[in-house]
């Protein structure tokens, strides 16, 4: 700031450079919007690697082609993605609800609901969750406490295991100002289930529904005598187990012929049954003539086991079944073409959730899936058209690039042909099309083949070439491979890829020694009867490189003096930024002067310009195309000799 002298001396003034660095935007984030059985609905979440997805939206599923072309993304190269879940709520085949959440409630000791545990999104895998409640018991200041244990269980289709757990102890629901109040320790912490508000006059114990051993339930030692003391009335017996080393059910046997033969004199446990619950490591204790004991009791007065085997100081036994599951959890019906396109309104739904992203690719796998009605596509649905224009338009608006899939119907040459020549709509400098489809092995169906549209692949194959090479380097040739690919759908040959590139197709081939790789950088705009300044895929996603990145470097301009000493600014900022990239060799050109150009002056910007507060900025680059067609020109040398 400046110096204000007063008195005699050396003052120091730090004067401002004037230098605004330009930072490059990223270039290869992708954005997947899609059915998947999980996750936030119609919210755009950042996932960093497949390992994301299956945490917050279930990983691959059968019936999700997003989720395949996310996995083909990340292996593919991929670094970063938006990924947005959505769900229609018109009846279909496989679907007839809207998408619901799963929950249940939680009753207490009276019956009365204490409170309700609902799944974290929507979707059937709520129906998963299980939750169990171990307690309560007061605290030394007589506050009723209780552990929740949440659960979610899946099946290989030969048994049922807990693939996550989560674990919070020492709640209670009767003191909203506690630290460890229920509601606002689970829905800062858990990632499978929230609390719905605690009703008025909710009971403060809610019924125990897990063991009361807890999750560990003690082993015994080979010295241990094993033995269970019944009390009868005001006589209590010891019943000798015999150590067996045999199948559980041998050890309900000598259980309940121990407890039969202590009855002494109350008939009633000469009715006892002991058997053993199915899919448990654990025994059941049935009076034989009414239902199972080891439930929530109450004292009816009435002469069963269940009134005997009181197991603490609340005169309640242990549940037979450890745990309640949640119920009503729904996929809803497969997205759309309005549920996929959605609205800008109320923070965005379908597409529109990417508003406030940073993406650079836009991927719409369910589009293709025109004659599969048992996946995530639109079954024929006419509003393809509708979801790709209005696709094409939001990527325009964003600086992004379409990677679309054609219908999987349009599965030759010919009927690709035919098929762009009655969606005119499509050719647009910011889409591309990349043909045939892919064959991946799919790890849910014991990894038999399964075909999805290439998007995703490209996506991932886009970021790889970034990372190596710069947005400018075409990401197609022999080191274009695609990874996870099995096979392509259909094998081109070179007449059959000399009749798609002219018109703007980017032909994935297979050539020995190479595999599968991508052989086509055009965009759909550029077609040998369609010239245009943006025909290549590089040159349009540089020229959106560098008008994302100049946008937010020179966000500090606004409302700066207009006038010489700005411009000299701007143009030693965008010159430093331009001439970095140049030194990559960004550009075409030997020389700065033949790569870029920058102009702010007052040819640029007049004095009108100036009295209505603008200030007109003029940048140019010449653009690096790739060598699409290599020609070689080769004569023999017949009687000539080399000068």
């Amino acid at each position: 700031m400046p110096v204000a002298p007063t008195y005699p001396g050396v003052y120091v003034e730090e004067v401002p450079s004037g230098v605004h660095p330009i930072t490059g935007v990223p270039t290869a984030i992708a954005a997947f919007v899609g059915w998947f059985p999980r996750g936030p609905m119609n919210q755009a979440v950042e996932v960093l690697s497949f390992a994301d997805v299956e945490r917050q939206f279930g990983g691959l599923h059968r019936d999700s082609d997003a989720s395949f072309a996310l996995a083909q993304y990340f292996l593919n190269g991929g670094a970063r993605a938006w990924v947005v879940r959505v769900a229609g709520t018109s009846s279909t085949a496989s679907s007839t609800a809207s998408p619901a959440k799963a929950w249940v409630d939680v009753t207490g000791t009276g019956g009365a609901t204490a409170f309700r545990v609902a799944a974290l999104s929507e979707g059937e895998w709520g129906n998963s969750l299980r939750v169990q409640v171990i307690g309560p018991d007061p605290d030394a200041q007589g506050v009723e406490r209780f552990d929740l244990v949440i659960s979610l269980v899946g099946s290989d289709g030969h048994s049922v295991a807990v693939v996550q757990q989560e674990v919070f102890r020492g709640l209670t629901v009767s003191a909203p100002g506690d630290p460890n109040y229920l509601p606002n320790v689970v829905n800062s912490a858990s990632t499978l289930v929230r609390i719905k508000d605690i009703p008025a006059g909710a009971p403060v114990q809610p019924a125990a529904t897990g063991l009361l051993s807890g999750s560990n339930v003690p082993n015994l030692a080979e010295t241990d005598t094993p033995h269970l003391d019944i009390t009868v009335g005001t006589v209590t017996t010891t019943v000798a187990l015999p150590k067996t080393t045999g199948s559980l059910e041998e050890l309900a046997a000598d259980l309940q012929s121990a407890i039969r033969t202590a009855k002494g004199a109350d008939p009633v446990w000469a009715q006892a049954i002991v058997h053993v619950l199915p899919g448990h490591n654990a025994l059941q204790v049935l009076a034989g003539v009414a239902d199972s004991a080891l439930v929530t009791i109450a004292n009816t007065g009435s002469s069963t086991i269940a009134e005997k085997l009181l197991l603490d100081s609340n005169g309640r036994a242990a549940h037979a079944d450890s745990s309640l599951p949640l119920t009503s959890g729904s996929d809803g019906a497969h997205p759309s073409a309005a549920d996929l396109v959605g609205g800008a309104t109320g923070g965005g739904s379908g597409m529109h959730a990417l508003e406030n992203t940073d993406f650079t690719l836009l991927c719409l796998p369910s589009i293709a899936n025109q004659q599969s009605g048992d996946r995530d596509g639109l079954s024929g649905d006419t509003g393809y058209d509708n979801i790709v224009g209005n696709a094409i338009a939001y990527c325009r608006a964003k600086q992004a690039i379409l990677l679309l899939d054609p219908p999987d119907t349009v599965d030759t040459p010919a009927a690709l042909r035919s098929w762009l020549q009655s969606h005119n709509y499509v050719r647009d400098e910011y889409s591309a099309l990349y043909y045939p489809r892919l064959t991946i092995s799919d790890p849910t169906s014991n990894y038999l083949p399964r075909s999805i549209g290439p998007c995703g692949t490209i996506a991932g194959l886009m970021a790889r070439i970034d990372a190596a090479r710069g947005v400018w380097k075409a990401p197609a040739g022999t080191e274009a491979t695609l990874l996870g690919v099995r096979q392509l759908d259909y094998d081109l040959t070179d007449p059959e890829n000399g009749v798609l590139n002219p018109i703007a197709v980017n032909c994935l081939r297979t050539f020995p020694a190479y595999g599968q790789v991508a052989w086509g950088a055009r965009t759909l705009a550029g077609g040998d009867a369609t010239p245009s300044d943006y025909r290549y895929v590089p040159v349009r996603r540089m020229a959106n490189f560098l008008e994302s990145s100049l946008l937010r470097g020179l966000k500090w301009v606004v409302f700066e003096p207009n006038d010489e000493p700005l411009w000299s600014q701007i143009r030693l900022n965008i010159g430093s930024f331009l001439h970095g990239l140049f030194r990559q060799g960004a550009f075409a050109g030997r020389t700065p002067k033949e790569a870029y150009l920058v102009r702010c002056d007052a040819t640029t910007t007049t004095p009108d310009d100036q009295a209505l507060g603008v200030v007109n900025v003029l940048v140019g680059f010449a653009p690096l195309r790739p060598a699409e067609f290599v020609v070689l020109r080769i004569q023999q040398l017949a009687g000539q000799t080399q000068s």
